[in-house]
């Protein structure tokens, strides 16, 4: 995977939420920002679910901050839903999918502190729990830099499910059960990498 010191998006005042769906810490409408598959809403830019599971601070970028405190749900499981960051585009589904095997999501992101457990980066589309794709970045987060802004690229093509239906897309979320900390500042679609080989 390759990774690239941070790089500007292109600027332009009207972003398209085709492309864009984060930028300067501000999520790009329809596009919400938000904790817990939107339960929890960002307020005078806080966030934080359940005794502090997840918290967000926003400024020009997002500060997530991970501390699981065990806490399980109905079935007696951790609730991974508490310790979930999500992008949702409320009012319409995005067809990317003329550009599956050409684009790669483009994320910003500064490590404040490394994962000491799985983190998911994931795709849903027509708001359906049953229809997501997921890319493992533990690996990737734990290598890089500390407290240094960087740019991955992640090519739709290694998504995990290749049935996964890009045509309509309608939200992204990042989980992990363990402790983490985040810094996100843009999430956008690319060109892929003209050197990239395989996933």
């Amino acid at each position: 995977m390759l990774i690239y010191p941070s790089v500007k998006a292109l600027q332009s005042d009207i972003k398209d939420p085709t492309i864009f769906y984060l930028f300067e810490g501000q999520s790009v409408q329809p596009w919400q920002a938000s904790l817990q598959f939107g339960q929890v809403p960002i307020t005078n830019k806080e966030a934080s679910t359940l005794r502090n599971s997840l918290s967000l601070k926003q400024t020009d970028s997002l500060n997530l901050k991970w501390k699981p405190k065990d806490i399980k749900n109905e079935w007696g499981a951790i609730d991974e839903n508490i310790l979930t960051f999500n992008l949702i585009n409320k009012l319409q589904h995005v067809d990317i999918s003329s550009v599956t095997n050409k684009a790669a999501l483009l994320v910003e992101f500064k490590v404040i502190r490394a994962p000491n457990e799985l983190v998911d980066i994931t795709l849903e589309c027509e708001w359906n729990w049953k229809c997501r794709t997921s890319y493992a970045l533990k690996n990737i987060l734990r290598k890089v830099p500390k407290k240094e802004w960087l740019s991955i690229p992640i090519p739709l093509q290694c998504f995990s499910d290749p049935n996964f239906d890009f045509s309509k897309l309608s939200g992204l979320m990042i989980t992990t059960k363990g402790k983490m900390e985040l810094e996100l500042k843009s999430i956008s679609l690319s060109a892929l990498p003209s050197n990239f080989e395989a996933c």
